[in-house]
This record gives structure tokens, C-alpha cells and sequence, in this order.
């Protein structure tokens, strides 16, 4: 069913995107894709109110939130359960080393428990410290926990949301990416057959969405799904702030 859908969806954004022409704007691709995905509405029934919304109006999901901004507000805000995929390294480690330290209760779900535990331990670490000058501040409570989530393996991620079942969430963070060099001669796989960067960026994070969605649905706090990405592959982007769709 996901590569039907996968095929679908590539085939339906292609036309509609006239990839051959001059290259669009995120939002000119956002829109259309979002367009797209009403358009497959039989396919995407759990999604289709936020495609809809996303394709009456694309300029409602893009904010742009100074970094300053952001931080000054992670100690003040209510506490929340948060999961991280990909947490164990780069953007998401960073992510979860603030939030612990800004008394949040973060899940690091990572590929190997090992590497879990282990940037658990250093968000424990960070948020023992009394602050540094990027982050000075600190509020008490905070709990980092380590998850094993192999997005490169279906079966990985339906085993943590299954764990998760009773949890009390209120965000999950898609962060977990990873691209190979183009000078590889043969693709890489994941688990499930598929090429590894659709499967693990993509695939595997629609699948955590969908699994995890019904457990956010039963916070009182503002539940939400957060997508990080990198904004290389548009040229007109903003290079500093937070895109938060």
C-alpha cells in the first residue's frame, strides 16, 4: 500500500509541479503538493483536513521564529513529553540537550538503544550544568530517555509505538534524515526493500505519524507534530530562524 500510495503521489506532484520548467518557490511547491494530496483524498483520509488547509491557504504554515525568540521561551512554557527521532546527533541531540535543560520530559528515539541511552546521558549532563553562554538557562524536572526507533525498518517503528501506547505525549519531532553521496554505485536498503533516504526521511516518519497520532490526540497541551528539514534544497530560503510547519 505505501509504495502504491509513494507511486501515486510522485506521479500525480510531477505533473503538477512541470518539473522541467523554472524552479518554484518552497510555498509554489508546498501549495501544489498539498493540492496533490486532496486531489489523492482517498488515499490520504487521515490527512486530508491539514492537506486541504495547506492548499486553501500554504502562507498559514510557514513561520519564521528568530532563534533568540524561541529560546527565550523553552523555560516559561508548560512542560511536554517530546519525542525525537534522529536525536542521538546533530540538530536533534542539540534539540534535546536544550529541552531537558529546559525542564521537559524528551524521548530520544534513535536506531540502536545504544545510541539512545548514550545521548540520553549527555542531555542528563547538559542539563546538570548551571548554563552556558548560548543557554543560560535552567529549569529543574527535566528527564532525557532513551528509545530504540529504527526508521529503516518498518517493523522497528511499530514496536516503539507500541511501547509508546500508555505514554502521555504532547510533540513528536520528525528530525531522523540521513542522504548518501552521489558517487555510491549501488542503492542502499532499507529492511522493508525501499531505497534507504525515501524510506527512512519519508516512509518511516509517515508511518511513526500515523502510529503516534492517536496518542497526541489525547493531550490537553496543544498537541503537535514538528518536521525539521534542511533548506539547502531551496535557494531562496531564509538562512537563519526556525521553519516550523
Amino acid at each position: 500500500m505505501i509504495r502504491f500510495l509513494l507511486l501515486v503521489l510522485t506521479v500525480r506532484c510531477s505533473r503538477a509541479l512541470k518539473i522541467n520548467e523554472p524552479q518554484l518557490t518552497r510555498r509554489e511547491i508546498f501549495s501544489v503538493t498539498a493540492a496533490t494530496a486532496v486531489s489523492a483524498s482517498s488515499l490520504l483520509t487521515p490527512l486530508l483536513p491539514v492537506a486541504r488547509a495547506a492548499s486553501d491557504a500554504p502562507e498559514s504554515y510557514e513561520k519564521i521564529i528568530p532563534q533568540e525568540t524561541l529560546l527565550s521561551g523553552l523555560t516559561t512554557s508548560p512542560v511536554r513529553n517530546i519525542i525525537i527521532t534522529g536525536a542521538n546527533s546533530g540538530v536533534g541531540l542539540a534539540g534535546a540537550k536544550l529541552l531537558t535543560a529546559s525542564g521537559h520530559r524528551v524521548i530520544l528515539a534513535c536506531r540502536t538503544q545504544a545510541k539512545a541511552d548514550a545521548a540520553a546521558a549527555k542531555c542528563m549532563a547538559y542539563a546538570a550544568t548551571s548554563g552556558d553562554s548560548f543557554y543560560p538557562s535552567r529549569r529543574s524536572g527535566g528527564e532525557a530517555v532513551g528509545a530504540e526507533c529504527d526508521l529503516a525498518s518498518l517493523s522497528s517503528v511499530r514496536a516503539f509505538a507500541k511501547s509508546m501506547k500508555d505514554s502521555q505525549l504532547d510533540t513528536l519531532v520528525l528530525n531522523a534524515g540521513l542522504a548518501h553521496g552521489q558517487a555510491d554505485k549501488e542503492p542502499f536498503r532499507t529492511m522493508d526493500g525501499f531505497e534507504e533516504t525515501v524510506g527512512v526521511n519519508h516512509l518511516g516518519h509517515f508511518l511513526l505519524a500515523d502510529l503516534i497520532a492517536p496518542i497526541l490526540a489525547k493531550s490537553s497541551s496543544a498537541p503537535r507534530i514538528v518536521s525539521t528539514a534542511s533548506p539547502v534544497h531551496d535557494p531562496v530560503s531564509i538562512p537563519f530562524g526556525i521553519l516550523v510547519l
